[in-house]
């Protein structure tokens, strides 16, 4: 868009962009349509198939994970009784499909108002900013209780919510806009860190309050004299005891070497490029780096990227098959506990 070779490019993509009603929209569509006119035909139709692909393989999966989270973390516990297998099975599926009609619907009739990014971290807020603080203190905090959750959920869900539809009004209203002195609603990012820190708080004070016994959390996660032998390997029973370094890590007794090699290098893979990301940041905030030199380096970064991206499919892919055929020889011989349904019944019992 801004190199003259491709000045002819740039201009039919421009006059697409100009038909765009908000800078919202024009901001998402500069990649779509400068694509569209790179590439040729058939590389397009493949590049389709795949974004295809794409998308019904997140929708299949965040449609089961929402409509499962839903049944189990918003109907469930309010049941005194447990399902059935039959009618757990039922309202799962229920769940799922009311999931997928609310995304059709919705997305016929919601306007865009920010960045896609930005929108992410908002829409990402209304679960994680409430539950994700009940979840972890509910694992890692024997004083957590049911309240502080709910507040935690009902303040992250209802001020996440609250601030897509007060965007979807702001810039109409000089009332709203009065209200918050200010030309620019914040983004979704700062709301969210906002959401999420008050849900915090929330959750931190009410179960101060609230809690009137520790709760037992080697029952609640079967550890200790709770543990159930099916969940842990013969080697890690035999041997309980591992090192500093594999705790910082997190490696136990179930890793094997190959294991621990693997995960040692995504680790070492991660903090290289926060190194490079620094060191990177510093140089060119202390010397004038020509644009030549940004060229190159993102050639190299690219090129580096593509050929880890290769090895890493060609290495999934082989190595999904030998575990989806394993899943299926477990699941065909593995008794199912009917009675594990996610409930959580005496949490607080010794």
């Amino acid at each position: 868009m801004h190199n003259p070779q491709y000045s002819d490019i740039a201009g039919q993509v421009n006059e697409r962009l100009a038909q765009c009603a908000d800078k919202y929209e024009v901001a998402e569509q500069v990649v779509p349509q400068g694509l569209r006119l790179l590439l040729p035909p058939g590389l397009i139709g493949l590049m389709l198939i795949m974004m295809i692909g794409a998308a019904v393989s997140t929708d299949n999966s965040t449609f089961h994970s929402w409509g499962s989270i839903f049944l189990q973390d918003a109907v469930m516990p309010f049941r005194k009784k447990p399902f059935t297998p039959k009618q757990h099975l039922f309202f799962l599926r229920l769940s799922i499909t009311g999931i997928a009609v609310f995304a059709y619907i919705f997305s016929l009739t919601f306007t865009l108002k920010e960045y896609l990014p930005m929108w992410t971290f908002i829409t990402s807020s209304i679960f994680i900013g409430g539950a994700g603080c009940a979840v972890i203190g509910g694992l890692y905090w024997s004083r957590g209780t049911t309240p502080a959750a709910w507040t935690s959920v009902f303040i992250g869900s209802t001020l996440s919510v609250g601030t897509i539809i007060l965007r979807q009004f702001w810039d109409k209203s000089e009332f709203l806009m009065s209200i918050m002195s200010a030309e620019k609603f914040p983004n979704g990012l700062v709301m969210s860190c906002a959401i999420t820190l008050l849900s915090l708080i929330a959750y931190v004070t009410i179960s101060l309050l609230t809690c009137k016994k520790k709760c037992n959390m080697d029952k609640l996660l079967h550890r200790g004299q709770y543990a159930v032998d099916e969940d842990h390997s013969e080697v890690e029973l035999k041997n309980k005891k591992v090192s500093f370094l594999a705790k910082v890590l997190g490696f136990t007794n179930e890793f094997s070497k190959a294991d621990k090699v693997i995960y040692s290098l995504q680790y070492a893979w991660i903090w290289l490029w926060i190194i490079v990301f620094a060191a990177g940041t510093t140089y060119s905030l202390m010397a004038n780096v020509p644009e030549s030199f940004w060229i190159t380096w993102w050639k190299i970064h690219l090129g580096i990227f593509i050929f880890v991206a290769l090895v890493v499919t060609v290495w999934y892919t082989i190595g999904g098959f030998i575990n989806l055929v394993d899943l299926y020889r477990t699941l065909g011989t593995k008794k199912i506990d009917e009675s594990d349904d996610g409930m959580v019944a005496n949490k607080n019992a010794d």
